[in-house]
């Protein structure tokens, strides 16, 4: 009878550490797809960013071969004197060495 009963708590005893063990499985499970969604909503802002920079400097390029091109049209001398003198310094510097 004591036999019984020692198997009997020894099977009661494992069978609660295997409810454990599940549960913290269960955990861990839950805990791991969290982290990924997490980590995949960190992903697409920093793409959504990234995104959005990109734009604005492709903007800002733009704006800046415009604005160039206009002054070079209004002002044909100066940029032509400009490329000149930035060419003259080039040679210049390339000469040197």
């Amino acid at each position: 009878m004591a036999t019984s009963n020692i198997k009997s708590s020894y099977l009661d005893g494992m069978n609660e550490m295997k409810d454990e063990l599940n549960d913290g499985k269960e955990g861990l499970k839950d805990m791991g797809a969290a982290a990924k969604q997490t980590a995949e909503q960190a992903l697409a802002s920093a793409r959504e960013t990234a995104s959005e920079y990109l734009e604005r400097g492709r903007e800002q390029a733009l704006e800046l071969g415009h604005t160039v091109e206009r002054q070079i049209r209004t002002q044909p001398m100066r940029a032509i004197l400009i490329a000149a003198g930035v060419g003259f310094l080039l040679g210049a510097c390339l000469m040197r060495r």
